[in-house]
């Protein structure tokens, strides 16, 4: 027998039908679409309107990305704004038959978790739960096993959760465990190791970098010359692809083009005039701290180097040598005045021993609270935040700065390492 949907999974389907209608009401087929946060209204548990939050609208557009619906996806602080794939169907629609229209297995692995989470206590609950959440017609769920069913993705994504640890199987009855309600809240995607090992992207090898196709002389300059009007998110991507350049061997010129396009993005940032704190929010990370809690430094730091595309783990897949390319360069560079100015004063100028210290200590402080935490997943991570603060000592703290070193041990944070 079907187990009704939960308030929250309720919640997902009206907000999901709001913001679908939306879409179709503004859209004319092409160009940009802005959604924003606070002004739709669907539903609540209780059945009287609430307005659609910003943190609704991004799990909604992570799902429609995920399923190749949007791209050009771009992050404000109060609405998101995309491009339409192809024309939007509302959430009353059933879905072609296809793989293309198929929901993605990131997806499927949160609505599992979250219908579980809801009261689904066995197969035929979750899977009733899990094909009304995603709109799935009838017919894309029928009751047959073959390779990439429905049927298949959802058993496979039970069997993941539950070797994650985020549900238990006793018999027939399915119950959540509080590390799976606690993963529940957190609103990154599920990729890399947390989906079945069948759909996982092949491993490209933890030491390799791809290499960027050669920009010649006349595009070069070309680009230099817009690079000023450019916004913030696009010069990121410049930015990201010129340090990626220098992180491995290539020719003089390539080389001397990229350090060009740094220079010219680390000045446009100067430019930029940074809004006022309160209309800043700052992002959120899972990573916390002894007692339970993230203070704002360990907020602003996790949002700096993220800015910058710094990642570790097995899921991000950035190689040792791209990591330490990219802590190179916002050590030895400019910053994007994309923080407030006091956060900003916090990093220092370039090459000075505050920035070499606000950097050593933020990847110290992440790996301590990496720690703590006591997720096995997040030994890879842990491992290449100590690897990352062994090349920050290496290359630029030995015969320039005498500061005391941090340390990555839990038992004694407050203690700074002696190297001889």
């Amino acid at each position: 027998m079907a187990v009704p949907l939960g308030p929250a999974a309720r919640r997902r389907v009206r907000v999901a039908t709001a913001l679908m209608d939306y879409i179709a009401a503004i859209n004319e087929g092409q160009g940009k679409v802005t959604i924003p946060a606070d002004r739709i209204i669907a539903k609540n548990a209780e059945g009287q309107n609430a307005a659609v939050t910003l943190e609704e609208i991004g799990s909604f557009i992570e799902r429609m990305t995920q399923a190749g619906k949007l791209t050009n996806v771009e992050v404000m602080p109060d609405s998101y704004a995309f491009r339409i794939v192809r024309k939007p169907l509302t959430m009353r629609s059933h879905a072609k038959a296809g793989t293309s229209q198929s929901p993605g297995i990131g997806q499927i692995m949160r609505v599992v978790l979250a219908a579980v989470d809801a009261g689904a206590k066995h197969h035929a609950a979750v899977r009733s739960a899990v094909s009304k959440a995603l709109a799935l017609p009838v017919r894309t769920t029928a009751r047959h096993v073959s390779e990439h069913s429905f049927e298949d993705r959802l058993a496979l994504c039970i069997e993941q959760h539950k070797s994650l640890g985020y549900i238990q199987r006793e018999g027939r009855a399915i119950s959540i465990l509080p590390r799976g309600h606690a993963r529940l809240q957190d609103n990154r995607p599920f990729e890399g190791d947390e989906i079945p090992k069948k759909y996982r992207r092949p491993d490209k090898g933890p030491n390799t970098v791809r290499q960027l196709p050669a920009v010649n002389a006349r595009d070069a300059n070309r680009l230099l010359q817009t690079i000023p009007t450019l916004p913030p998110e696009r010069l990121i991507v410049l930015w990201s692809n010129a340090v990626k350049v220098l992180s491995v061997a290539s020719g003089t010129a390539e080389h001397e083009r990229a350090r060009k396009v740094l220079d010219a993005v680390e000045t446009a940032w100067d430019a930029l005039d940074k809004k006022r704190d309160d209309e800043f929010a700052w992002p959120s990370t899972e990573v916390r701290g002894h007692s339970g809690t993230l203070t704002v430094p360990a907020f602003r730091s996790e949002g700096m180097l993220s800015y910058l595309e710094y990642r570790v783990g097995k899921t991000a897949s950035l190689p040792a040598v791209l990591r330490q390319s990219i802590l190179a360069r916002v050590f030895e560079g400019r910053l994007p005045r994309v923080f407030d100015a006091e956060y900003m004063r916090a990093w220092g100028s370039p090459a000075s021993a505050q920035r070499l210290r606000k950097m050593a200590e933020s990847l110290a402080a992440f790996a301590r609270n990496g720690k703590r935490s006591g997720v096995e997943r997040l030994e890879e991570a842990i491992r290449q935040w100590e690897q990352d603060l062994e090349f920050l000592y290496e290359r630029y703290y030995v015969g320039r700065f005498g500061f005391g070193w941090p340390t990555t041990s839990i038992n004694d944070p407050g203690r700074m390492l002696v190297h001889r």
